[in-house]
């Protein structure tokens, strides 16, 4: 009997000491995921400060301000999600990943250019931003594009930059796992790009069916898909207009 109670015993502060673990990370959880929105926020409150009706020249001097950070280099702008984000774009595809707009470091990163896009004059520009199914992130509404009347009703896109203003349409969204064309961004001429442009259309969800050639800027959009059996990247891809 004193056997079976010494078990019974272990047991019970074993049990004990799992709970209280599991209460401790769930508490340490919690407060992660209130700072991670904190910091979210705090970078909504400093664009915000900074008035549109400032030339562009001024305005983007003082986002670097505000933001300690000579990567700004533009914003993305789609007024049917609401949508409007400012750009950054450094040496690689890694440090915006897990990093704010004033080099915090958050898990939900910044919306950030492919390293190797041209902004301006480039054919293809490649833009990533994180989903959530937690925070209320700017391309978490991309999934709209999901659903087909939301696409053909909804399709320009705003890029600006210090030259001031391009419009996209976009005419194509995919949904893939593996199939990784949409990286792939330098090419020597424009029948390679046209021949880019053909595999990018290829298992399109919905495809608007517009004429696009090899001698079009393209804006290609990238977030990942959580939870869903239709794939691991959601892909928007449009047409300078």
């Amino acid at each position: 009997m004193k056997g079976k109670r010494i078990v019974y015993i272990l047991i019970l502060v074993l049990a004990i000491i799992l709970t209280v673990y599991s209460l401790f990370n769930f508490l340490l959880e919690k407060k992660e995921i209130r700072e991670t929105k904190r910091q979210l926020e705090v970078v909504e409150e400093k664009k915000n400060k900074i008035s549109d009706e400032l030339n562009i020249n001024d305005r983007y001097d003082q986002y670097k301000k505000e933001f300690n950070n000579n990567d700004i280099i533009g914003r993305l702008i789609i007024d049917s999600l609401g949508i409007d984000n400012l750009l950054v774009q450094t040496t690689n595809n890694d440090y915006y990943l897990r990093r704010l707009l004033d080099g915090t470091y958050n898990v939900m990163g910044s919306m950030f250019v492919d390293y190797r896009s041209d902004i301006e004059g480039g054919r293809q520009i490649n833009i990533y931003g994180h989903n959530s199914d937690i925070y209320d992130l700017p391309f978490k509404k991309l999934l709209n594009y999901l659903d087909r009347d939301f696409f053909l009703n909804n399709r320009k896109v705003t890029l600006e930059t210090l030259n001031g203003t391009k419009t996209f349409e976009i005419f194509s969204v995919k949904v893939i796992t593996d199939d990784i064309e949409h990286t792939e961004i330098l090419f020597d001429n424009d029948a390679d790009f046209n021949e880019h442009i053909k595999k990018l259309r290829n298992n399109s969800l919905y495809d608007s069916h517009d004429e696009v050639s090899g001698t079009d800027q393209i804006l290609v959009l990238q977030t990942c898909l959580i939870n869903n059996t239709l794939g691991k990247y959601l892909i928007i891809i449009g047409r300078k207009v």
